[in-house]
């Protein structure tokens, strides 16, 4: 690989670093803050589907992350559309930002180095980084999806949280499978005394398997004969 070309990976942790939080940002930082913004998966966002490479965000909350004004927020939006970097749609309450060809940023996975000189050992190296990049990815998607049903803000670079989700896809659980815990405990908690225990130390601990296959409980207890 020619040097100065090719990939580096950017963890979302970045954002909560005291250096990422300096204002106000530079243009090319807020560009790769919109990237690291951006969903790497499809997923569901106050009842709309969020389309891999797509997110939703107000002028307001990057012009409080960048530090800049709302008007400079806009003409750099602009500027990037017009650029055929993003797709833009915005109203009074809302923005959605769409990354054009965000699989030319993100898919590293599907870019190979036609240089190597040591396949074996970076074959290796490569593929532990997919599985990390992909361990992150879930535990990133399951706390957002925790956050969504629940209206609460917890974090997916908390080493507790991604011990818990770790420890389940270790034992061959897929997103799918935490995303049914969720809903089946949000439909059975939320409104009772039990709504405080929808946090993950509680979904996706050692009862996680119970709580996956109590939905036939809760289906025949409702059952109408």
């Amino acid at each position: 690989m020619e040097e100065g070309k090719g990939y580096i990976s950017l963890h979302r942790e970045l954002q909560d670093h005291w250096l990422w939080k300096i204002t106000p940002f530079s243009k090319g930082q807020a560009w790769i803050d919109l990237l690291l913004r951006t969903s790497y998966l499809s997923h569901e966002y106050k009842g709309e589907i969020q389309e891999r490479g797509n997110f939703t965000t107000s002028i307001l909350n990057l012009s409080e992350s960048w530090g800049w004004s709302r008007h400079k927020v806009k003409d750099f939006l602009i500027l990037l559309q017009n650029d055929s970097m993003i797709e833009l749609k915005s109203d009074n309450r809302k923005s959605t930002i769409n990354i054009v060809n965000y699989s030319l940023w993100q898919n590293v996975e599907e870019k190979k180095d036609t240089k190597r000189t040591t396949k074996g050992q970076q074959k290796d190296t490569t593929n532990k980084g997919n599985k990390e990049n992909n361990i992150y990815i879930v535990v990133s998607d399951v706390i957002n999806y925790l956050n969504l049903k629940t209206s609460k803000n917890y974090k997916s670079t908390t080493t507790k949280n991604i011990s818990l989700i770790t420890a389940r896809q270790n034992e061959k659980f897929i997103l799918e499978d935490f995303k049914k815990v969720i809903d089946i405990k949000c439909a059975e908690w939320i409104g009772t005394d039990w709504e405080k225990f929808l946090r993950p130390e509680t979904l996706f601990g050692n009862k996680f398997e119970g709580y996956l296959n109590q939905e036939k409980k809760i289906a025949y207890k409702n059952k109408i004969v």
